[in-house]
């Protein structure tokens, strides 16, 4: 379709599902709604899931105001409230985003590293922005109900990933698809320690990353985790000496990564001292340690 503007929908007060999908021309979602003393409004009063894909030129939602026309809405200004599971997937220019205090589920697909920057954006608290901001147009703590979150896509600027310190409610956190990324660390001098933040991140898992050679320092730091999934990382050669440090891990999962699974498939493989205190361990779908008794 030749759609660039797509009308608001705010009026369908009992809208649960909006798929937005190949609209390959639209660049704005428009909001009628009047912005309340504090600056801000909510609409789609029902909407409980998004998914947006393949609209490479949509950048954001538009708010609707009869006496100027159409402005751009900061992603400060707007929110869903009731938006449970966000999906974005072939939105490169995707900038403007509304709030989501009730978000559990996000996933960001290929292309949505600027939308990906944006919504962690919103999960700093307000005391860490600078004071410069008006708390209208500061961001706050807005995803602080997001559970999951799952990240397919190359991440090219990996301090981004600091952001993801302020999510402390986060359970399961999954990077996949990147095929050009080596760590997932800033650079040598990271040492990992804003991990300390995901207080209640239990799953980790990694996916189709061919060029991933060692999983991130900071989850050393990590004192709730509870699975951990190595899929189709080929680069991958050894696990690293503090993995004998996760006491809390249960169970840990390495399926078609060739050369740590030669490292860790037996009791007596060369990696097995830093694995063998987690009760249950599968290699490439072969159950080798079972709650804490070993298999084979």
């Amino acid at each position: 379709m030749q759609l660039l503007h797509l009308p608001a929908f705010d009026r369908l007060a009992s809208l649960k599902y909006l798929r937005i999908y190949k609209l390959i021309n639209l660049e704005h979602i428009e909001t009628e709604v009047h912005l309340d003393d504090s600056g801000s409004a909510s609409f789609y009063p029902s909407l409980a899931n998004l998914n947006i894909s393949l609209c490479p030129k949509l950048k954001g939602f538009m708010r609707c105001k009869t006496d100027v026309g159409m402005t751009l809405a900061s992603s400060s200004s707007l929110r869903i409230s009731c938006l449970r599971n966000l999906y974005i997937g072939s939105s490169p220019n995707l900038i403007s985003m509304p709030h989501f205090p009730a978000l559990e589920e996000l996933i960001l697909g290929k292309d949505c590293l600027k939308a990906l920057k944006n919504i962690l954006e919103m999960a700093i608290p307000v005391s860490q922005f600078p004071s410069s901001l008006s708390p209208s147009t500061a961001p706050f703590s807005a995803l602080s109900q997001l559970k999951q979150l799952k990240i397919q896509d190359e991440i090219n600027d990996l301090s981004d990933l600091q952001l993801l310190q302020n999510l402390t409610n986060l359970q399961c956190l999954e990077f996949s698809d990147s095929q050009t990324v080596k760590t997932l660390y800033s650079d040598e001098n990271d040492d990992g320690m804003q991990w300390q933040g995901l207080k209640s991140l239990h799953s980790f898992k990694v996916n189709n990353m061919p060029n991933l050679e060692s999983l991130p320092k900071g989850l050393l730091y990590v004192t709730t985790l509870h699975s951990l999934d190595i899929y189709c990382c080929h680069s991958m050669k050894s696990l690293p000496e503090w993995m004998a440090n996760l006491t809390s891990l249960q169970y840990l999962s390495i399926s078609f990564c060739p050369q740590l699974a030669e490292r860790c498939k037996t009791n007596v493989a060369e990696d097995w001292s830093k694995i063998a205190h987690i009760p249950d361990i599968s290699i490439n779908y072969e159950r080798i340690q079972r709650n804490g008794l070993y298999q084979l």
